[in-house]
């Protein structure tokens, strides 16, 4: 069930839209093959994108040139659900986005978003319950830009 992730890198999602997807993935191994390519992955247009534990490193996958969502919301209750995206020593971009939600440990990979110059997020949501969701926040004098 939970290995349908990687089905997304074979699908063609250029001149799509698609009212809902999500990615679920409670077990690293159901995203190593996607993290290992350097093909990026284009959803096209989504309505609501809601991607889970693990699968929340994907986002780091995502191409952002073709790439409209409405609602993204990326949930991760564990450090070890984010560690493949906070590893990363650039930015990545997620594409044009309307409203965002980043729960939990989520929350500590806001510092690594940059956001399409051409979106205009309508809000921007952090949830983090427990002070280890933002143990990676960035230190008094790093800064972070939402444009």
């Amino acid at each position: 069930k939970e290995y349908a992730v990687g089905v997304v890198t074979k699908m063609s999602h250029e001149d799509c839209g698609v009212e809902y997807l999500t990615l679920h993935a409670s077990r690293k191994e159901h995203v190593a093959g996607i993290l290992k390519q350097d093909q990026p992955i284009c959803v096209g247009r989504v309505n609501n994108m809601l991607i889970k534990e693990y699968a929340v490193g994907v986002v780091t996958k995502m191409s952002h040139e073709d790439c409209e969502v409405g609602n993204l919301t990326l949930h991760a209750s564990r450090k070890a659900h984010v560690a493949a995206v906070l590893e990363q020593d650039q930015p990545f971009c997620i594409g044009r986005v309307e409203r965002m939600w980043l729960w939990d440990c989520a929350a500590s990979i806001l510092p690594k978003l940059v956001i399409h110059k051409d979106s205009k997020v309508g809000w921007l949501y952090l949830s983090a319950a427990k002070e280890e969701h933002v143990a990676v926040a960035p230190k008094k004098d790093q800064t972070f830009c939402v444009e």
